[in-house]
């Protein structure tokens, strides 16, 4: 599962192609690639512009294989998550990336690249695992553990719990505020 704004800058189409390939070697016994963010219009100036066949797209999109959510709520984003195996981000740059923070929450395991709170709050083999930008070959094999190994998904996700309760429990806010604005 995807969820932010569909852009390049946020990794998307390498995602997709990933998923693609990786779909090719699981030989198509792979969970389908969720992607949630942006409205109709949006996403189809980004389907446009991808460097993948129209009609493998196409074909991916109608088979359900490949699923364009559109904005959803947060509701319908924890449902999904229910039956999501990862999460991954891939973005060139990130200051927070709080949907990283929400899927940890839900106990759901994090591919991320090294920024914001990827770099901040993910582990290799912990609770997900750290993939540089654009780095196709590591982010495939990334995605690959949790479709030769289930179960993986499960333990690192369980993982991605207890980091994310550790942060709430540091977490102050009116110390937080308190020291912001003295700083100021």
């Amino acid at each position: 599962t995807y969820v932010g704004r569909v852009t390049k800058d946020k990794g998307l189409d390498i995602i997709i192609k990933a998923w693609i390939e990786l779909d090719t070697i699981f030989d198509g016994k792979i969970p389908p690639l969720w992607i949630v963010g942006n409205s109709p219009y949006e996403i189809e100036n980004f389907r446009l512009k991808l460097n993948i066949s129209r009609h493998i797209l196409n074909e991916y999109e109608q088979n359900k294989r490949i699923t364009w959510w559109g904005y959803l709520n947060a509701s319908a984003i924890s449902t999904l998550y229910l039956k999501t195996a990862v999460l991954v981000t891939h973005s060139s740059y990130e200051a927070g990336g709080r949907v990283i923070l929400e899927a940890m929450c839900q106990g759901i395991p994090v591919i991320s690249t090294n920024t914001g709170f990827g770099k901040d709050y993910i582990v290799n083999w912990s609770n997900g695992f750290i993939v540089d930008y654009n780095d196709f070959n590591t982010l495939l094999l990334r995605m690959s553990h949790f479709v030769a190994n289930p179960v993986l998904s499960s333990v690192l996700g369980e993982n991605a719990r207890k980091t994310f309760q550790k942060i709430e429990n540091n977490w102050n806010h009116n110390t937080r505020m308190k020291v912001l604005y003295k700083t100021l």
